[in-house]
């Protein structure tokens, strides 16, 4: 398969040289910011002076839409402190907050604080209406969360990834409407993983309903599993940290309950190749995307930087390893990491899919985007080039939504690493392309094209981790949820 777009980014060298040469970049701009220690601090080791976290919306609403914020959406570029603040946390909250949202309802989980909270948009979204604890704590407890449709109410999804030696799991509370919430050991059901670092529940995707029953079916990983799991049902045995990926299928979700293992509720299949870390990214929609960014090519050495690897699964296979159960598509390049992102694009008479690959020259990063006819051949690839020798990893996220409402799905690119030296660490950056602007897309467009940017004016908020795209407030309009790092509101 031709990919229709590359997007490249911006460069480095090697995992360790370009921390490295980052630090002697900057190492006199920081003892001269930091004047003794004195004052704001500034240098790269400063990150506990923003302990916090930030949820903020950009949204390009209907005129006149109360959240709509104009400042944001300017030509070319939209700052983050322009933008609506839906939430301001505190130091007690965490910093790593994850998001999802329903019409009016905003979901937001706080694993350094193993809590959950809902916001009520129609009435005071400074104070929770609802809350889910884990009282027992330390298991990063809202490290995800994601909300599936319930009649009137809606189900929410839970992932502790460090539960029982990281074991992890994901819980489930059916039937969520109002105020209350439950702790964790009032789940209505609770999958778990397997073995010690398999880190259950570090992800969870909504999928659209995959076997016509109505209902959505819901995407968990293990990126780190493999090797002979306990009470593995399976004749064939993963290798190791081969990853594998949980589809929960919603019949058989209704009639569970208590604690169960994955396999017991939906399908299972995993990576086929030693340390392919399969479920490393996943998108669900008409189709699943999985990425497996560490596979190596057969006979490579553990020292050759890994090429990484998606899988399409369309239709819905049996369980079983995915090399055997679909045809993976290789990174077309040696050391890219192929698969460290993906996601799903319906751009009206085409369907289309992103694979991110941050590893790329080195670290410089960039994002594929196949596009596919109805016979789901490849469309010929124009490419759009970002030309900066930093290794800001352009691509390790990717996210795509109708942020303008014209029915074509638009291309958001993050890359959380990005840094703006002296003392700009890790700001960094969210990209979009609108796609009823596909047709401009030509060879080596750069990536500074971009219809709109992101950006931050302060360190370490890796804008574009964890961004949640989906209409909050029920206008018709997609919106960037984007929760951030920021300074504590008491100043610590």
């Amino acid at each position: 398969m031709i990919p229709l777009v590359s997007v490249q980014g911006r460069a480095p060298a090697t995992i360790l040289a370009p921390i490295l040469a980052r630090i002697r970049a900057t190492i006199g701009a920081t003892i001269l910011a930091c004047g003794g220690c004195s004052g704001v601090c500034r240098g790269p080791g400063c990150e506990a002076s923003w302990p916090a976290a930030r949820l903020s919306v950009f949204e390009q609403g209907p005129q006149g839409s109360s959240s709509a914020t104009p400042e944001a959406w300017a030509p070319k570029l939209g700052v983050l402190a322009d933008a609506l603040a839906l939430q301001e946390g505190t130091a007690e909250q965490g910093s790593s907050w994850s998001v999802a949202f329903l019409a009016h309802r905003i979901v937001i989980g706080q694993p350094d604080n193993d809590r959950v909270d809902q916001l009520d948009l129609t009435d005071d979204p400074s104070e929770p209406s609802a809350t889910w604890l884990d009282e027992e704590g330390k298991d990063r407890f809202g490290a995800s969360v994601a909300v599936s449709v319930r009649g009137q109410a809606f189900d929410l999804w839970v992932g502790a990834p460090e539960r029982e030696l990281s074991r992890g799991a994901v819980y489930l509370f059916r039937g969520v409407q109002g105020g209350g919430g439950r702790s964790a050991a009032q789940a209505d059901l609770i999958v778990e993983g397997v073995t010690p670092a398999d880190r259950l529940g570090q992800q969870i995707v909504v999928c659209d309903d995959l076997t016509g029953d109505g209902a959505s079916e819901i995407l968990i990983s293990s990126p780190w599993f493999g090797h002979d799991p306990e009470l593995w049902p399976f004749d064939s045995v993963p290798p190791d940290l081969a990853g594998a990926v949980f589809l929960l299928e919603s019949e058989r979700v209704a009639e569970a309950t208590g604690q169960v293992f994955p396999w017991e509720i939906g399908r299972t299949w995993w990576g086929g190749s030693t340390g392919e870390g399969a479920g490393s990214a996943l998108a669900c929609g008409r189709e699943i995307l999985i990425g497996a960014p560490w596979y190596r090519e057969p006979g490579s050495s553990g020292s050759d930087d890994p090429r990484g690897r998606i899988y399409r699964l369309t239709p819905l296979p049996d369980s079983g390893p995915l090399e055997d159960v679909v045809e993976p598509l290789n990174g077309p390049d040696g050391s890219d990491w192929f698969g460290s992102s993906v996601a799903l694009l319906d751009q009206r008479d085409t369907k289309a899919f992103a694979v991110g690959c941050p590893g790329y020259r080195r670290g410089a990063g960039r994002v594929l985007l196949y596009a596919l006819d109805e016979e789901g051949a490849p469309i010929t690839p124009v490419t759009f080039v970002q030309s900066t020798d930093r290794s800001d990893h352009f691509g390790r996220t990717l996210y795509a939504g109708d942020l303008d409402a014209d029915g074509f799905d638009d291309l958001i690119v993050g890359n959380p690493d990005y840094t703006e030296l002296p003392n700009g660490y890790d700001i960094g950056r969210l990209w979009i392309w609108l796609g009823d602007n596909r047709d401009t897309w030509r060879e080596g467009l750069p990536a500074s094209t971009a219809d709109h940017e992101i950006v931050g004016q302060q360190p370490f908020l890796r804008i574009g981790r964890g961004v949640h795209v989906g209409d909050h407030d029920g206008d018709g309009y997609d919106s960037l949820l984007v929760p951030t790092r920021a300074p504590s509101p008491a100043g610590g």
